[in-house]
């Protein structure tokens, strides 16, 4: 039985801010700017409610009350007033701030005195708040690279019924759902577990070659590595960046994060594939990079940050790093025809009621953006890892 099994250590270095998001959403009144140091402070606002009750019980000053005209911006002025400057005004010490603190990051610029009220999108933590990389996003992140492998070697062909079962026109998005979903069936749900006609049944997710991968969660990260970052979008048409309301809790540049992984041979067995599994993950890598600099950032500036980042094994990891590090359509069609489809669904996108991407057909990469963001004044492109494996010798 020992046999069928093989263990790894996955290594990631991040070459850029990383995110991995946990879909918690910190309000513009619910963190606290300090300019003195250059943090950000995230209070436990159930504390600080606590904290101004028992003042209010000593001296009477009634904080609470002017709390509430604080968050429903009851004047001109608090609309303006960010969550410090409120700590200010009712005398709040820094060792009473630092005990309402759950934790504390490092600014990066996104904010100052004048300019703090925007929401940040917080990093992955378990509930004492300690932040780790889910061996979930890992695995996704695999698995992309892994399809994307099988399809290039399988010769595989896209296929989709282009009307619904009244003869209508499906729309270009529903088309590129149906392909991804049919090559994750055709070439991922293949092992013979539960049965149909005879056949492995490529419906049931049970059937999925990924049951034979295990990815442990990283180890925890200490709050030290993390910075907060905006989101820019760079056109492929020009060097003009459009700067996000988007800020969002990073991993920053140089942190190292280990994982584990067990592959069982009984199930991890992909589609006319003979190499062992140190072998494919390196073969699978290398060709993700390849395509992934030929069709895509052979489009764009690369970003002062990364000049030299990409001549290595790289991934892309994380929430906010773009479409082409989590989609297979260029893979599948090849880039023309790629760029058509993406660029027909991209042009039927609307916010508001109104049209907002033009033809990328013509701009001749779709989508027409590339994710960075900004640690000082140098532009990273996001969620850049270098990567290596290991075999562990048990």
């Amino acid at each position: 039985m020992n046999n069928c099994f093989e263990y790894y250590t996955l290594k990631l270095k991040t070459l850029s801010p990383v995110f991995v998001g946990s879909g918690k959403e910190v309000g513009k009144k619910e963190f606290c700017y300090s300019s003195k140091k250059d943090i950000i402070r995230f209070i436990n606002m159930n504390k600080f409610m606590e904290y101004m009750v028992k003042m209010d019980m000593q001296d009477g000053k009634n904080r609470i009350q002017k709390f509430e005209d604080f968050m429903i911006n009851k004047s001109k002025r608090d609309k303006t007033v960010n969550l410090n400057k409120f700590m200010n005004d009712i005398a709040v010490s820094v060792n009473d701030r630092n005990t309402v603190t759950i934790y504390k990051v490092k600014n990066n610029g996104c904010f100052d005195d004048e300019h703090s009220l925007s929401a940040i999108s917080c990093f992955m933590r378990k509930k004492e708040n300690k932040a780790y990389i889910p061996g979930s996003s890992v695995k996704g992140m695999l698995r992309t690279v892994l399809l994307q492998y099988l399809i290039r070697e399988n010769n595989y062909q896209p296929h989709c019924m282009e009307t619904d079962k009244k003869g209508n026109s499906k729309p270009p998005s529903k088309i590129l759902a149906e392909e991804a979903e049919n090559a994750e069936k055709d070439l991922i749900n293949i092992l013979p577990l539960k049965m149909r006609n005879g056949r492995a049944n490529i419906n049931d997710a049970v059937n999925s070659i990924m049951k034979g991968l295990s990815i442990s969660d990283s180890e925890f990260i200490d709050d030290s590595n993390f910075i907060v970052c905006r989101k820019f979008d760079i056109p492929g048409t020009s060097s003009c960046e459009n700067k996000m309301n988007s800020v969002r809790e990073c991993l920053k540049r140089g942190v190292e994060v280990e994982f584990k992984i067990k592959i069982d041979k009984r199930y991890f067995k992909p589609e006319n594939i003979k190499l062992n599994f140190e072998q494919l993950f390196n073969k699978m890598v290398a060709e993700f990079d390849k395509e992934y600099s030929e069709f895509y950032l052979s489009k764009f500036p690369i970003p002062d940050g990364n000049k030299n980042d990409f001549n290595d094994s790289f991934v892309i990891l994380g929430g906010g790093s773009g479409f082409f590090g989590k989609n297979i359509t260029y893979t599948m069609n090849g880039f023309q025809k790629g760029l058509i489809k993406t660029s027909d669904n991209m042009k039927k996108n609307k916010i508001n009621g109104k049209f907002v991407n033009p033809n990328d057909y013509s701009v001749g990469i779709s989508p027409h953006m590339l994710k960075d963001t900004k640690i000082g004044d140098v532009y990273f492109h996001l969620g850049l890892c270098s990567v290596s494996l290991e075999r562990d010798i048990l």
